[in-house]
């Protein structure tokens, strides 16, 4: 049940500073196809978004942060939604239901009162429609160290060009699954 973390290549460097890059859709495939070193393979990236959380007709804009995620993204950090299915493994944009999204527990309980009516409902993020599908458990994060130190992190050719110039940083927190 070892989870191994592949974080993108430095590319540029100056003193006290590395300026990193994200990996490219591609790079996460050659990865998932690497079944002989990997069981599944996980990827996300951030972004800093417009939500419209209205209803009825009415805005409610606000300013957040999105994540987005591979469809196998929560099955490989063992998180399951406390309602909802969750991402399904295959969508396609065009079906009736939408692009489909997760939104966090701050989320569902501040915009949504903890409703089970949050399941289906559109939500617009930077003015495209997804449909909520999930949500997520509430998280206590208890701590951030630096780990693994010594270990050997590779590409998917399997050299090992500037993946180990520091230790990742590990969190230690706690998944509350139940609804609440």
């Amino acid at each position: 049940n070892d989870r191994v973390r592949i974080r993108g290549i430095d590319r540029g460097r100056g003193p006290g500073r590395a300026i990193g890059r994200e990996f490219e859709y591609s790079e996460v495939g050659e990865y998932a196809a690497r079944t002989d070193l990997f069981a599944e393979v996980g990827a996300w990236t951030s972004s800093d978004v417009v939500l419209d959380l209205g209803a009825d007709g009415v805005s409610n804009l606000q300013s957040g942060a999105a994540t987005f995620v591979t469809a196998s993204y929560f099955r490989v950090l063992g998180v399951t939604p406390v309602i909802g299915a969750g991402l399904p493994e295959v969508f396609d944009d065009q079906a009736t239901m939408g692009t489909p999204a997760v939104v966090s527990d701050v989320i569902w309980e501040r915009f949504y009162e903890r409703s089970d009516t949050v399941i289906g409902r559109p939500l617009r993020v930077n003015n495209t429609f997804v449909t909520i599908v999930g949500v997520t458990p509430r998280v206590t994060v208890n701590a951030v160290v630096q780990g693994l130190d010594g270990s050997l992190f590779t590409n998917p050719d399997s050299s090992t060009d500037i993946l180990n110039d520091r230790p990742p940083l590990m969190l230690r927190a706690i998944v509350h699954h139940e609804n609440g």
